[in-house]
């Protein structure tokens, strides 16, 4: 994984907009393939609560936002960010994790119930 600051910030910046948490070169804001991506989740995210087969791949897509958000806050620490804007980021950072695992605790109750 690359480790410059400027990735991070960006790699971040990708993870903080929206539930799109894409690393660069993979898709990029306001691509084509992002947007699509984002319409797709949408839909998942409609159909969830009443379709096992749309919550299981929406849950399978946030449980790998989350492991790339985690990536990054994770490159985030060991690169110091110890300034005041790297704590900033760093907060931000612990918040997107924060929502993603409150959706994907969502996604599994809908799982449950609909078993």
């Amino acid at each position: 994984m690359v480790t410059s600051p400027v990735f991070m910030l960006v790699a971040l910046g990708v993870v903080l907009v929206g539930t799109i948490a894409v690393m660069v070169g993979e898709a990029t804001l306001g691509s084509p393939r992002a947007v699509l991506e984002e319409r797709r989740r949408a839909e998942l995210r409609r159909r969830a609560p009443h379709d096992k087969r749309a919550a299981r791949e929406l849950l399978e897509r946030l449980r790998e936002d989350l492991a790339r958000q985690a990536a990054v806050r994770r490159d985030l620490e060991r690169e110091g960010a110890a300034a005041t804007r790297g704590v900033a980021l760093l907060h931000d950072m612990e918040n997107a994790e924060r929502a993603t695992r409150d959706e994907i605790t969502q996604v599994e109750m809908w799982m449950s119930i609909l078993r």
